[in-house]
């Protein structure tokens, strides 16, 4: 009766083409949930989008939110993102944020455990080793931390698979980066 689909790559575009023609999935609705968009992904990466299949499936993407039944996004941020580079949003859009279990979100509500009174011993960045995940400013917060004198970690570590950043190789710019910090790191 419903068919849940993500905007990236714009895998709804032509089923919900033949929709809107007649020619197909006349009872079925369509519920497209926006992640990240081809565009979102090069822009938050700083890199241009170079080759025309991007710019094919950036329509794709944009088609297949136009012509969808309903748009749910975790973020209110990431739909205004969108109609500011005019892509048109069906009427029934939403913000859906992401559920958390209760069991995280009582950790997230607990005073963090320090086990020698010192912080923890490891600060971790946990994601893709890219610019839309943060990167640049996880290494700009230890920078500042660390110029401080007393970082309150012993350590830090990137948990994550590298990918580009500012057009080199993460591990190329996480070892550039940690140069200066006076404490251990690691991929």
């Amino acid at each position: 009766d419903v068919v849940h689909l993500p905007e990236t790559l714009g895998h709804g575009a032509f089923a919900l083409t033949a929709k809107r023609l007649g020619v197909a999935y006349h009872d079925l609705e369509f519920v497209i949930g926006t992640h990240s968009s081809t565009r979102w992904i090069a822009e938050s990466n700083r890199e241009p989008l170079e080759h025309l299949d991007a710019l094919v499936t950036e329509h794709l993407e944009r088609r297949s939110l136009e012509l969808a039944d309903v748009v749910i996004s975790p973020t209110a941020y990431l739909l205004d993102y969108m109609r500011d580079r005019g892509w048109r949003l069906p009427e029934r859009t939403f913000v859906q944020p992401l559920a958390r279990p209760a069991a995280v979100r009582e950790l997230s509500a607990a005073p963090a455990a320090r086990p020698d009174g010192d912080g923890p011993p490891e600060l971790v960045f946990f994601g893709r080793l890219e610019t839309r995940k943060g990167l640049e400013a996880f290494c700009d917060a230890v920078d500042l931390l660390v110029a401080d004198g007393d970082p309150p970690f012993r350590r830090v570590t990137f948990l994550g698979r590298p990918e580009r950043v500012l057009g080199e190789p993460a591990h190329e710019y996480v070892a550039q980066r940690a140069a200066a910090w006076s404490l251990p790191w690691q991929i």
